[in-house]
């Protein structure tokens, strides 16, 4: 060791904790894109409708039982791999889409529930509360890229409801013609028509001054 005025020489990194390659703990929660740890919400609304607390939905690192790791090791990787053949950065990007935009909430075994967002094939993250020192959360226990209707025979709690199509107003400079108003142009042609037969002299009465004069000899 080396001895600067006495004192002795200390490695400033060692008093840091490593800021790359630091060991997780399986608690510790994965954060978004946007550096939140709340990758979604179960929301009022449809915590009412289910019947169950609303609450924020958290991804924890986790093991090889629930969490990040148990996704991304499972199936010896082939479920990953199928999350990365369907357009997803990874794990965490996975979750966020399902967790933001899930049509539908099926139960799931006990208390979990199943987050499901259909396109093709079924978009699914199972979760369950469970207490946090900031407040309760959902958990993320697994997830993946399942078969379409994979969950079919699970009850259904709660389903997006598609908002109604809503027709444009037909514009203020068109007029739409009425069985009235169709009557009342038949009308007034037929009056027109009534009124020009009547200014045409027959062919045996002679005009003069605008005015039938009577019949020719």
């Amino acid at each position: 060791m080396s001895k600067r005025s006495g004192v002795v020489g200390i490695n400033p990194l060692a008093r840091q904790p490593q800021a790359a390659g630091a060991r997780l703990k399986e608690t510790d929660f994965v954060k978004t894109k946007d550096g939140s740890v709340d990758f979604g919400h179960i929301t009022h609304e449809v915590g009412e409708k289910i019947g169950r607390q609303a609450a924020p939905i958290k991804l924890q690192e986790g093991t090889d039982k629930y969490g990040k790791h148990h996704i991304d090791i499972s199936d010896n990787g082939k479920r990953l791999k199928g999350i990365k053949e369907a357009g997803y950065c990874g794990t965490d990007d996975f979750i966020q889409d399902v967790a933001n935009n899930f049509d539908e909430i099926r139960e799931n075994i006990g208390s979990r529930l199943m987050l499901i967002k259909k396109n093709g094939r079924d978009r699914v993250a199972i979760i369950e509360l469970k207490p946090g020192k900031d407040g309760d959360f959902y958990n993320v226990v697994t997830a993946g890229m399942f078969r379409k209707d994979y969950a079919k025979n699970r009850t259904l709690l709660w389903e997006r409801v598609a908002p109604p199509l809503v027709r444009p107003e037909p514009s203020n400079s068109l007029h739409a013609i009425t069985p009235t108003d169709t009557q009342d142009v038949n009308a007034k042609r037929l009056s027109q028509s009534n009124a020009s037969t009547a200014t045409i002299p027959k062919p045996d009465e002679v005009v003069k001054g605008g005015e039938v004069q009577g019949k020719r000899i």
